[in-house]
């Protein structure tokens, strides 16, 4: 037990019932965020220090400066007194009852049983999850968040805000995740499973692979003062789209030959997953009521709900393909019949909806599969300290929107029909600015983002959210968190009114803070804490990909008609078909099947070439290598 200051309570500054001052020695190592404790007559208080003051007996700066006959390196005659004065809020008392001023008593240093006591952490402790910890480096000590407040029922969800690129957000989640696997439990060994989706690079594709620089010693000490195993992940699953129709290769960076036995699994949609999250892909001023109803049209026609007669006869489909061909049928049928309506559904609206729909085709070459079935990108169930990464982090915006919408809808029926197959699912999302941006439109992702922050924890799903600005994602999701995490944040985005709630010294603390420092807030907590974590125990994004590099390919026909055209830029499409209809080499039939998968071989190939040259970068995909020889040679 360390005595260090005094409380101090003076007419002009009274001591109040949440909120107190105390002076302390000089040498004390006191400063923003550090837990105390104070005592008078048979009562305990707990604080935090959320104000820092200095001064001396000086009446004015003209005092001191004529004291130093105005030179600065001048000691004076006689030493003036220091007085070093601190603000705290208060914690917790013992006991809890009445809640009255706060006396004048003597202040000392928390110890770790002052700790847990200041933060309730005596009643769950035992099961408790470590979340960082508290003190400095010599002596630090656990802080412990309770997992029925963290991960439900009780209360749930996390939300982490932080600048990118300082070992804020994603590094945070991980060391949760870490602590969370090796330290739950629950009642009846409830299980518990993570989906990660990796929007950026390779920042979670090495999650079962060792760092690549030794833990130091003091995250070392971290590691064994929380009871954790400073190790990767041991069971991994990783999945991203396919490139194409083929549904060879996958379209993500994890793609090096070494990880032949933990290959990157790949997945694609079908038609119900197209239409259910049409207004996902499609531009606000596309689904207008006409357009909205037809979608529901179709979707009724491909579940068997509502009956489409073609030619006489039931017309039904299966896939994007068919349903095209369908589309395509009725405005056929209605044109030969000189009609401006099919089945009470405008031509206008038909044959624009037609239009939008086909350019899916090109738009989602591998993601969406326009004529075969679809490879889910979930498991049915859930097994027990998995962690499953969709990785989305090569595709456009709009097919991530896609894959977001579609895994959340997805998670989100199991919950309510409780078929996660584990009792805790934690789904975790970054860039959450993007997904549920405050003020956008109500769409399919954030009702779905919304409905899991609201009940999820009473169904055992819980959201570990994450972005850079706090205050730019929606209302409802991040003010059903009950947990909060708050690294470096820039000034900018700490002048938010949703910041005024902590003093100016906490907010000055934020906008300083180093990698590895976090501000958490947590139900049992009456005041945030400021604690630091350790790096997570796994293999970084930028050092695996420069140890595993993804392997290039393209298309083959991509391929060749690029080099048609290098090897003769004034060539017309007809042209380069022809060279392509005049390849003889064993990789001819595989080169037309695929261009008729992905364009239809109904299209001329003028046609083909001209979708084929709309592909963006990212699209192009195939199993051709790039450093393969000249087809043309």
């Amino acid at each position: 037990m360390s005595l260090i200051g005094h409380v101090v309570a003076t007419e002009s500054s009274p001591n109040t019932a949440y909120s107190f001052r105390f002076w302390a020695d000089q040498k004390c190592r006191i400063g923003i965020g550090t837990v105390i404790r104070a005592e008078y007559a048979d009562t305990k208080v707990f604080g935090i220090v959320v104000q820092a003051y200095a001064y001396n007996d000086v009446p004015g700066a003209m005092a001191d400066f004529l004291g130093r006959e105005g030179r600065p390196d001048m000691t004076p005659p006689t030493a003036r007194p220091e007085v070093r004065l601190y603000e705290a809020a208060v914690l917790r008392r013992m006991p809890e009852e009445p809640v009255g001023a706060i006396g004048i008593g003597p202040v000392f240093e928390a110890t770790e049983e002052d700790l847990n006591d200041a933060l309730g952490a005596g009643k769950y402790r035992d099961r408790g999850i470590p979340i960082g910890v508290y003190g400095s480096k010599a002596n630090p000590m656990a802080v412990y968040a309770d997992p029925e407040f963290l991960l439900g029922p009780e209360a749930g969800h996390l939300n982490v805000t932080g600048t990118s690129g300082l070992a804020a957000k994603t590094s945070y989640i991980l060391f949760l995740l870490t602590s969370i696997f090796q330290r739950f439990r629950g009642e009846g060994g409830e299980g518990v499973a993570t989906v990660l989706f990796n929007v950026k690079g390779g920042d979670l594709l090495f999650l079962d692979h060792e760092t690549q620089s030794p833990l130091d010693e003091e995250h070392r000490r971290m590691y064994s003062v929380c009871g954790l195993d400073p190790k990767p992940f041991t069971n991994v699953h990783y999945c991203a789209p396919f490139k194409d129709e083929a549904k060879e290769v996958v379209d993500s960076l994890r793609t090096h030959e070494d990880f032949k036995n933990s290959p990157t699994s790949g997945f694609c949609f079908g038609l119900s997953e197209a239409l259910e999250h049409a207004e996902v892909l499609l531009n606000r001023d596309d689904l207008d009521a006409k357009a909205d109803a037809f979608l529901q049209f179709l979707r009724k026609v491909a579940a068997n709900e509502e009956k489409l007669i073609l030619e006489g006869t039931q017309a039904t489909f299966r896939t994007l393909r068919e349903m095209l061909a369908c589309i395509q049928k009725m405005l056929d049928e209605a044109k030969a019949n000189n009609e401006t309506t099919f089945q009470s559904h405008h031509v206008a609206t038909i044959r624009k909806m037609h239009n939008r729909l086909s350019g899916f085709l090109m738009r989602f070459p591998g993601l969406i599969s326009a004529g075969g079935d679809p490879v889910p990108a979930l498991p049915e169930a859930f097994d027990d300290r998995h962690i499953y990464v969709i990785d989305v982090s090569r595709m456009a915006s709009d097919a991530q929107d896609l894959v977001f919408a579609s895994v959340i809808g997805k998670l989100r029926e199991k919950m309510e029909l409780g078929r996660l197959g584990v009792r805790r699912l934690i789904v975790a999302v970054d860039e959450l600015n993007k997904y549920a941006p405050s003020g956008g439109r109500d769409t399919y992702v954030v009702q779905s983002l919304r409905d899991i922050a609201a009940r999820g924890r009473y169904l055992g799903l819980t959201l570990f959210g994450a972005q850079q600005f706090r205050s730019k994602v929606d209302a409802q999701i991040v003010g059903n968190a009950a947990n909060s995490a708050y690294g470096h944040i820039q000034l900018e985005e700490l002048t938010n009114s949703i910041y005024t709630v902590y003093p100016a010294a906490i907010r000055e603390k934020l906008a300083s803070a180093s990698p590895g420092e976090m501000m958490v807030r947590h139900p049992h907590f009456s005041q945030p804490i400021f604690i630091k974590f350790p790096i997570p125990p796994v293999l970084k994004g930028s050092d695996g990909m420069a140890r595993w590099p993804a392997k290039v390919v393209e298309r083959i026909e991509d391929r060749i008609v690029r080099l048609a055209v290098v090897r003769d830029p004034e060539l017309k499409p007809h042209e380069i078909w022809a060279h392509l209809d005049q390849v003889t080499t064993p990789d001819r039939p595989a080169i037309l099947h695929r261009v008729e998968q992905q364009i239809g071989s109904g299209d001329a190939p003028r046609e083909v070439l001209r979708r084929l040259g709309k592909l963006a970068p990212q699209q192009v995909t195939g199993q051709y290598p790039a450093d393969a020889d000249d087809p043309f040679a």
